[in-house]
């Protein structure tokens, strides 16, 4: 059996807050069916289409706006809408048409909502059903 390897030559771009990051601590990555890719951080959501960012953050004067800076997780559904788990302010649903966000918080009114608002993990099964891995 033979083999030949090829030289490869590698290239990496590092890709920080000097290039519009919101902060170089990244806590989640994610690439959607559109090809963008998703950065989760300690402040905010942010967006690289391969030349820029675009920043999402808390605005507490602004009620689409993403719930809470802290990003852990996203994923898309099927129907390609993308959903934001954060630390502190539940589940964000992102709205692409109108690149405004609807958030899922704990109601303590209401037993059908979220149980907790701090949220680590999302997984979306073959249902489509949207499972929360949640503090306690």
């Amino acid at each position: 059996m033979f083999s030949f390897a090829q030289k490869q030559n590698l290239k990496f771009e590092h890709l920080d807050n000097t290039l519009g990051l919101s902060q170089n601590n990244i806590i989640c990555i994610f690439q959607d069916s559109r090809g963008f890719m998703w950065f989760g951080t300690r402040d905010g959501l942010n967006k690289y289409d391969g030349y820029k960012f675009t920043v999402y953050k808390y605005d507490a004067d602004n009620s689409n706006c993403l719930s809470q800076n802290a990003v852990y997780d996203v994923k898309e559904d099927a129907g390609g809408n993308l959903w934001i788990a954060t630390w502190g302010g539940g589940l964000n649903k992102f709205d692409w048409k109108k690149e405004k966000f609807t958030h899922y918080k704990n109601d303590p009114k209401n037993p059908n909502s979220l149980r907790k608002d701090y949220i680590s993990k999302l997984l979306i099964d073959e249902n489509r059903n949207i499972w929360l891995a949640t503090e306690q």
